[in-house]
């Protein structure tokens, strides 16, 4: 990011704002496919992070009680570092032009799989219902994104 220096006067500073505004952002070039790639990518490094960081509290806001939560934040921690690892991939392919579909079509996997495991957990009532309930649609949500941040750019067969 450009500085602004402090010692000009009025006139420089209104040359230099519009250099400064009109400088394209690292994802200002993206076409949408990518920028939803990117902010798929961003969301599963964020869940990653917070699952990594903290995850008696993530694992009590999915349902789990305390000591429950505790006897597995291994697990959460597992589950954290997959999706940080699937979110950074898919965040630099996008933003860097390289093919993003691997990452997004294994984060839609596996966001498929947690949506039925999540599930099947509220219904036998080993989280809350409630709790399972969001869960369970946030992952289908998720994966539903992927699947079509991954159609979208694809390329379209020429019509004959």
């Amino acid at each position: 990011m450009t500085a602004m220096p402090t010692d000009v006067s009025r006139l420089e500073r209104e040359k230099i704002l519009p250099a400064i505004a009109s400088t394209p952002s690292r994802v200002d070039h993206l076409p949408a496919n990518r920028l939803i790639a990117a902010g798929i990518g961003g969301g599963r490094i964020a869940i990653g992070v917070s699952f990594l960081s903290s995850p008696i509290t993530f694992l009590r806001l999915i349902g789990l009680d305390t000591a429950s939560a505790a006897r597995v934040t291994w697990l959460a921690r597992i589950a954290g570092i997959r999706d940080v690892v699937l979110g950074t991939g898919t965040l630099v392919a996008s933003v860097t032009g390289r093919d993003e579909t691997s990452w997004l079509l294994a984060g839609a996997a596996c966001d498929a799989v947690d949506a039925v495991v999540t599930g099947a957990a509220a219904r036998d009532r080993r989280i809350g219902r409630f709790r399972g309930a969001l869960v369970t649609a946030g992952a289908i949500a998720s994966a539903a994104a992927g699947v079509a941040a991954f159609a979208t750019g694809r390329p379209r067969p020429e019509p004959d």
